[in-house]
């Protein structure tokens, strides 16, 4: 019996570790959203990226994503944000991914707000500040060697 619940525990206990490697242009993007359009002038959050294998689950007409109870809108989220930094997903270009929308959330948390859990605030809102970021980051046109010069050693979550 104490056999299989070792071998249990150590089945749930395999985690794929997120990563800090930058993906390309993500310094220039980060830049675009957190000073350009937020206007912020404090550290920008880290960004941690989940791996394909954590993306367990998938809505109808939406990309895989990661599972949740804590949104009231949807069991799986493309990201998720705290005050320090953000947890995202990779889905093959800027917009796509919730960049602007995270990074939303942490400028919330960092002023001193409850969790926006219903994208009731005027960020969230059409031609908010995640929208406005969106279209800048539609518009960017990438300089990998910006990130080069700033690419932090990898790290893991």
């Amino acid at each position: 019996m104490r056999i299989y619940l070792a071998l249990a525990l150590l089945a749930c206990a395999r985690v794929v570790p997120y990563t800090r490697t930058p993906r390309s242009c993500q310094a220039q993007a980060v830049d675009l959203v957190w000073r350009d359009v937020y206007g912020r002038t404090d550290r920008p959050p880290d960004v941690w990226w989940v791996p394909p294998a954590r993306l367990t689950c998938q809505e109808p007409g939406r990309e895989k994503g990661l599972p949740t109870t804590a949104s009231l809108t949807s069991g799986c989220m493309g990201g998720n944000a705290w005050a320090g930094g953000v947890d995202l997903i990779w889905y093959d270009d800027w917009i796509r991914t919730d960049l602007a929308h995270e990074f939303a959330h942490v400028v919330q948390a960092r002023n001193g707000l409850p969790p926006d859990l219903e994208h009731a605030s005027p960020a969230f809102q059409p031609g908010g500040r995640v929208a406005q970021a969106n279209a800048r980051l539609a518009e960017m046109t990438c300089h990998d060697s910006a990130i080069q010069a700033r690419r932090p050693a990898a790290e893991v979550h």
